[in-house]
C-alpha cells in the first residue's frame, strides 16, 4: 500500500523501493527469452507433425523449461529482497 511505501522510504530512503530490481530484470529476461525460443521451435515442429493441441502443449512445455532455467535467479532475487533493511 502507499502508506507502507511512504513509511519505508522515509526510514530507509527511496532507493530501498528498487532493491532486487536488477536481479529481477535479469530473471525476467532469462525466462522470457527461454520461453519464446522453446515455444516457437516446439510449436512449429508440433504443428508440422499435426499433433492435436500443438499450441497449448508447446506453451506448457516452454513454461516448464523456462521456469527451470530462471528459478535459481528467483531464489537469488528473493534472498536480496528478503534481507534486513
Amino acid at each position: 500500500s502507499l502508506h507502507c511505501v511512504k513509511t519505508i522510504t522515509e526510514k530507509h530512503g527511496p532507493i530501498v523501493v528498487y532493491r532486487g530490481h536488477v536481479i529481477n530484470t535479469v530473471r525476467e529476461a532469462a525466462f522470457i527469452s527461454t520461453y519464446f525460443f522453446v515455444y516457437e521451435g516446439l510449436r512449429k515442429r508440433l504443428v508440422e507433425e499435426r499433433v492435436p493441441g500443438s499450441i497449448p502443449i508447446a506453451g506448457g512445455i516452454a513454461g516448464a523449461i523456462s521456469w527451470t532455467v530462471s528459478f535459481p535467479l528467483d531464489c537469488i532475487r528473493a534472498g536480496v529482497q528478503g534481507t534486513d533493511l
